[in-house]
């Protein structure tokens, strides 16, 4: 992850990269008169798609009073109207102490634990064994992929082939971790 400071010190980007040094996706802050954080953007990268928009409202004083979330397309997902609780009631229980973080993560363990809060999901994270991309008209090629631009993708095969593909015939393409670097699209 590389962030992306602008003039005051503010965080204006985060750009995320695959262990290949390939970026797949980036999150932008706008921020508004005061310097307040008005606007949040994640998008797909190379192809800059917007997938997720987050926009912030603020009352006379500059208080944000309500957080709306939009899909791709500008399609209202959530409107979330927002309330700050009296410093006394912000944890039911007590903060994690600091310094210690293997002491920290244990309470944090604990508490998870003691709250009884199951998932219905269980936690899966994909392992593939290498990196994956698959063709328009249907090709597969496995893999390392080395780099990634909006115009081609590069990926090395075994025996050690180097392919140079353009991305307008790439169907989608996925790093080990299971993460999509193209979306399939239709």
């Amino acid at each position: 992850t590389r962030f992306r400071l602008d003039s005051s010190n503010r965080i204006q980007s985060l750009t995320f990269y695959t262990i290949n040094g390939f970026p797949y996706g980036q999150i932008t802050f706008v921020y508004g008169p005061g310097g307040y954080h008005q606007e949040e953007r994640w998008e797909t990268l190379p192809d800059h798609t917007v997938i997720r928009r987050y926009v912030y409202t603020f009352n006379e004083e500059g208080v944000p009073v309500s957080l709306t979330e939009y899909g791709r397309g500008e399609q209202e997902i959530s409107r979330v109207d927002l309330t700050q609780a009296p410093a006394d009631q912000l944890y039911r229980l007590p903060p994690p102490r600091v310094g210690n973080r293997l002491e920290e993560a244990e309470d944090i363990i604990e508490s998870i634990r003691s709250s009884g809060v199951v998932s219905p999901i269980p936690a899966r994270i994909p392992v593939l064994p290498s990196d994956m991309v698959q063709l328009r008209d249907g090709q597969l090629f496995t893999g390392s992929l080395l780099h990634l631009s909006e115009q081609y993708l590069q990926i090395v095969t075994a025996p050690r082939d180097t392919l140079q593909l353009p991305v307008q015939q790439v169907y989608w393409a996925r790093i080990r971790s299971g993460e999509y670097l193209i979306y399939p699209t239709p």
